[in-house]
């Protein structure tokens, strides 16, 4: 039960949490399939051989083109019995020089030169010829296309937008225009959905697809569809599932499937009028050199032309072919059903046989999702596999560890991962592996390595492994040296307990020796790589609860309590003063007789109320210089809590001039510049922090 349940929650997590998603939707490539089409489609293509010469029956370079070639198209569509014409192109500016063709027209029809100067005089101070053409030509049966205005952002269960950009308004008010674009969700391996559509404002405005299947199917109707809980009731017969504001295309085909003609065929007239009667035309490039392609799932090795795209959505909507992906309900209640006899079947069967089983089912699994996918629901196929392989191998694993003593399965399996001493307590006592913990009075130790992220930044990530590898191992040695325990690493801090779980009257002591060898061990490090790093140590003693901490499922030994929190905040405390070793009173007064500090400030960090005296441990002696220093500083710290800032900043500026890189004395002379300009009212000599 154990193995199954721990197999689905991590499938199921790593779902949640998106991982191995890419994996997962290319393995979903396979499930698409061509389905038969419904004939209500066409698709006009800007191809290769329309912009050949006019002579070959193309119509020239295409950035040539009059507009008149469009409206050539449209009239021609129209009068074949096209039901709507669906123009994949943007015409944002007016159309403002002449082509050759068109002056030499001006030419051939004026009578003298006072005429063609008069004709391009005129033409020139009103609308083009050629937009004055393509703008009588639309009608209630085009549609031009149209990007959102402004990137869309998904609010509840919908895209918003502020409204669209796409065509010049005199066009657009003599059409429909309809909003498109492909929203990824940046896990992208193709596009499989597309905007059901936008909220602009108050209202909501059906996308490309939804507006063309709309007027396909329901010409004049007064009304769109219905929100039906998650699902988008489009008309009586269709309930489109909605997924973050988009819908799934189920493809038909793959790439150039779609009946194609070419646009220069459409313009010249040479097309038989029962290809287009009745019928969506849409008009796009299809040659590869206008770059309008996408990857799609169905066909990921020939890219598809964006109209080819839409008229697959459009396809999606007409046939009622709606696709889902799993529900999370779904999901945990097929994976359930399935680990849980595969691992019955893994535990009792003999080996080879439940490894036949696994096969079997690995195999069998694709199966199940194609007949899933052909009604219209999208299996999640990488967290099915990976939680049978997670369980076959928790199975053998178990089956295998069962067969050696208590012992040393305890050892082995924890001799990686904790230090010496916890396995050592386990071996003697087992039955100390199971949650809780006691009070104890220890020291933590915490370190980390100053601004090593932006070392790092410079480095291969297996050389950032490598070095922290490196410098690890050096400085648990010796924390390990001093009776320390090294509880764990996080990033490039590590954290120390002494006094636990070994106990100790002197883990004070031992925690302040192993901050001075660490900062040794560094400055070894640093001659030997050539490097000049830094770390910083905070050190805090008193009571915490030690144990063993987290689920029953998942534990460690640790430390828990305002110890430990306290000495975490020193050791980030130590940038604001440029220190490398700050400690706490308790520690101080613990070792006090032992190490030479300087009592450094009283503050209170963020989130905290209570005063915390600091120290700086400056090591084992001091010379007659140095005791001469602190006694300086201790009048200056004194006259600092007392607000007498005269003498404060008299007497640090003294202690700066003799350690003039010294970093308390900077931080306080910084304070005192600023409480003299903007005194402070109710000074009571604590310094409280509003950032960590």
């Amino acid at each position: 039960m154990a193995i199954a349940l721990g197999s689905v929650l991590i499938s199921f997590g790593l779902k949640n949490l998106g991982a191995l998603d890419e994996l997962n939707k290319r393995l979903t490539h396979g499930l698409y399939h061509e389905r038969p089409l419904s004939e209500s489609i066409v698709i006009v293509g800007i191809d290769d051989r329309s912009f050949s010469d006019p002579e070959q029956g193309g119509l020239g370079a295409f950035g040539s083109w009059p507009r008149t070639l469009y409206a050539d198209a449209i009239e021609n569509l129209r009068d074949a019995g096209a039901h709507s014409i669906f123009l994949d192109v943007v015409f944002k500016n007016k159309q403002e020089t002449f082509t050759s063709r068109e002056l030499a027209e001006m030419v051939l029809d004026a009578k003298t030169s006072d005429e063609v100067v008069e004709e391009l005089a005129e033409s020139l101070g009103n609308e083009h010829p050629a937009d004055l053409a393509f703008k009588s030509a639309l009608g209630n049966d085009v549609f031009l296309y149209a990007d959102p205005a402004t990137t869309p952002l998904l609010e509840g269960k919908l895209l918003t937008t502020t409204g669209e950009r796409g065509s010049l308004q005199s066009f657009v008010e003599a059409a429909h225009s309809v909003i498109g674009g492909v929203q990824p969700d940046g896990n992208e391996q193709a596009v499989y959905t597309l905007p059901l559509g936008f909220q602009v404002g108050d209202q909501f405005i059906e996308g490309l697809s939804l507006a063309l299947a709309r007027d396909y199917l329901h010409r004049g109707a007064e009304s769109g569809g219905q929100w039906s809980g998650d699902d988008y009731a489009f008309d009586a017969l269709r309930m489109i599932p909605v997924e973050r504001g988009q819908f799934l295309v189920n493809y038909a085909g793959e790439s150039y499937s779609f009946p194609t003609l070419s646009f220069a065929d459409i313009v010249n007239g040479n097309f038989e009028e029962a290809d287009v009667a009745g019928k969506i035309v849409m008009v796009g490039a299809t040659s590869t050199l206008l770059q309008d392609l996408v990857t799609t799932p169905i066909d990921p090795d020939v890219a598809m032309p964006g109209v080819e795209l839409q008229a697959n959505a459009i396809e999606t909507i007409l046939s009622a072919e709606f696709l889902k992906h799993q529900s999370a309900m779904g999901f945990a209640l097929v994976l359930s059903i399935l680990i849980s006899a595969a691992v019955a079947a893994f535990l009792f069967l003999p080996i080879l046989a439940g490894s036949a089983v696994l096969v079997a089912l690995l195999i069998a699994f694709p199966f199940y999702a194609q007949w899933q996918f052909n009604h219209g629901v999208i299996v999640d196929f990488i967290w099915t596999i990976f939680a049978l392989i997670t369980a076959y191998l928790a199975s053998l694993a178990y089956r295998n560890f069962t067969e050696f003593k208590e012992k040393r399965y305890l050892k082995n399996a924890f001799s990686h991962y904790v230090a010496p001493a916890v396995v050592k307590s386990l071996m003697d006592e087992p039955d100390a592996l199971k949650l809780g913990g006691e009070r104890r009075n220890i020291s933590v130790l915490f370190l980390d390595i100053e601004n090593f992220t932006h070392i790092s930044e410079g480095l291969q990530p297996e050389q950032v492994v490598s070095l922290m590898n490196n410098i690890f191992n050096s400085l648990t040695e010796v924390i390990m040296a001093e009776k320390g325990t090294v509880d764990k690493f996080e990033g490039d801090a590590i954290m120390a307990l002494f006094g636990a779980p070994v106990h100790s009257e002197t883990h004070a002591v031992e925690a302040c020796r192993a901050a001075i060898k660490l900062q040794e061990k560094l400055g070894e490090i640093n001659k030997s790589m050539g490097s000049s790093l830094n770390i910083r140590v905070g050190i805090a003693s008193g009571d915490a609860i030690i144990g063993n901490m987290g689920s029953k499922a998942r534990f460690e030994y640790t430390a828990m309590g305002d110890t430990v929190n306290t000495a975490s905040r020193l050791e980030g405390i130590n940038k604001f003063y440029t220190t490398k070793i700050l400690v706490t009173g308790g520690t101080f007064e613990s070792v006090k007789e032992q190490f030479t500090f300087r009592e450094v400030d009283t503050i209170c960090p963020k989130g905290k109320d209570d005063a915390l005296k600091i120290y700086e441990l400056l090591g084992t002696t001091v010379n007659d210089e140095g005791k001469t220093v602190l006694t300086i500083w201790n009048e200056g710290l004194s006259a600092y809590r007392a607000g007498n800032w005269e003498i404060a900043e008299a007497k640090i500026k003294e202690v700066q001039m003799k350690m003039p890189t010294d970093g308390p004395s900077k931080t306080l002379l910084g304070r005192i510049d600023e409480m003299k300009k903007t005194p402070r009212e109710g000074w009571d000599g604590v310094w409280r922090f509003s950032e960590k």
